[in-house]
């Protein structure tokens, strides 16, 4: 079979990588778009396969017009999992952009595109590709605390005065510091003032978070799909998105509704070594673990992977 991968940005790449590998090691031939000037010089007529990380917008959207009128199958996976409801303003959560089908993390992941009316018949949870390399990875605490600050691009919350409370604090108490930007950071700019960032803060370019979640005593993020792997490694964590965010009170209402995790609506009273003390809730940890990316079996390529096959398979008998 032939496989057109699209990646518009390079994190796409990144989270598809597995799935990638998997269809080469099963000898199907394989082409990959990075760009969209790249367009007119393919051949789309000769994939019997798309496959993207989001059909909403880029080169993914403009390939995917052109699959559906020459009644090639697209697959989409989603690339973020939206952990809480931003309103219909989210419109492009409404649809799954130009492709066929989209396979999603998880029955959260499930719940979410239901709460945004995305038509249901076109999707299916498979789990997440990426999330099998969290099986490479062990858990582990450090005799000097280790925190991983988390950056974000879109919604602010109090991510400035937490910051500013962390880097404070982690001074005073002589902890590590680890931060990471988001990757729209390079194109959208940063909350956080690169002034800002000690020398002795260790800034991680590398995307694969893991590792470095593993390895942490304490993740302070957004309430973003960076918290699967928290849930899967057991990590104290605290959020600096409040309750009370304007524009934004409806999902986040639901969401610590939900999820029961530490975050800024006491943003004043924030104490690292409060929070580092906070024992974890192992049982509900796997709770949401299981709720919001499936499986941990190692299996998510092999399923997506599966249900491509067999998806391809079906299009062409009904085509």
């Amino acid at each position: 079979m032939k496989i057109l991968f699209l990646y518009s940005s390079p994190i796409y790449k990144f989270n598809l990588k597995n799935l990638y590998s998997y269809f080469k090691l099963h000898n199907h031939t394989i082409d990959c778009i990075e760009n969209i000037e790249e367009i007119p010089k393919r051949d789309i007529k000769k994939y019997n396969l798309i496959i993207s990380n989001q059909a909403w917008w880029n080169l993914e959207y403009e390939i995917g017009q052109q699959a559906l009128k020459l009644k090639i199958p697209h697959i989409t996976i989603e690339h973020g999992l939206p952990m809480f409801y931003q309103s219909n303003r989210q419109y492009y959560r409404r649809t799954i952009g130009n492709a066929d089908v989209k396979l999603l993390w998880s029955k959260y992941n499930l719940d979410i595109m239901k709460i945004y009316k995305c038509p249901s018949e076109k999707l299916f949870i498979t789990g997440y590709p990426r999330f099998d390399n969290l099986l490479k990875y062990k858990s582990i605490t450090n005799s000097k605390p280790k925190i991983l600050f988390l950056s974000t691009w879109k919604i602010s919350g109090d991510i400035k005065t937490v910051w500013r409370k962390v880097i404070e604090q982690t001074k005073i108490l002589n902890y590590d510091l680890l931060v990471k930007p988001h990757p729209m950071e390079e194109k959208r700019g940063s909350f956080l003032d690169p002034q800002s960032i000690p020398d002795s803060v260790n800034i991680i370019h590398e995307n694969n978070l893991f590792k470095y979640i593993a390895e942490a005593d304490l993740v302070i993020t957004s309430p973003t799909s960076t918290l699967i792997p928290i849930f899967y490694y057991k990590k104290p964590v605290f959020s600096y998105y409040p309750l009370f965010m304007k524009n934004y009170f409806k999902g986040m209402y639901r969401f610590y509704r939900k999820f029961k995790i530490p975050h800024s609506n006491l943003v004043q009273k924030f104490d690292l070594e409060k929070l580092l003390d906070l024992q974890v809730d192992k049982e509900l940890y796997d709770q949401y673990f299981k709720y919001t990316s499936y499986k941990d079996d190692g299996n998510n390529t092999k399923r997506v992977y599966n249900f491509c096959l067999k998806f391809v398979d079906e299009y062409y008998r009904k085509n």
